[in-house]
């Protein structure tokens, strides 16, 4: 008998395990991991597509953050959350694989880009 544990017997919670710093590993989880963001911030939840052309799998979802903006989110095979094509928190650069990398990218495009009033969802920057 294996006394290896499953990834669902060490995260029993989904939301609990991402806040607690769990990283994204695979496309399923990148995906789980930008909408629970998108969810914290009040923003749709998306609509997935897969890439033309890409040397590794991802998948695409376009988010509709206000009357005139369209944040392009990004999924990797390897786990990666992209915002607006970049797979990087904007200070330290580091991939965007934790709730809290992903919150930080969404919140830095959000305070540039969006204007709460026009917000159809009211997205609001979570300060941290």
């Amino acid at each position: 008998m294996s006394t290896e544990k499953r990834v669902e017997d060490k995260f029993p919670d989904v939301s609990t395990s991402w806040e607690a710093g769990r990283e994204a590993m695979t496309l399923d989880e990148a995906k789980e991991l930008a909408g629970m963001a998108l969810a914290k911030l009040g923003l749709p939840e998306p609509t997935w597509y897969p890439s033309v052309g890409s040397v590794s799998p991802w998948e695409y979802a376009d988010v509709e953050v206000g009357r005139h903006e369209k944040l392009v989110v990004g999924a990797s095979s390897g786990g990666v959350v992209s915002i607006s094509g970049d797979p990087f928190t904007p200070d330290k650069r580091e991939a965007n694989v934790t709730l809290a990398r992903v919150l930080e990218s969404l919140n830095s495009i959000c305070e540039a880009t969006i204007d709460v009033l026009e917000a159809p969802h009211h997205a609001t920057p979570l300060r941290m």
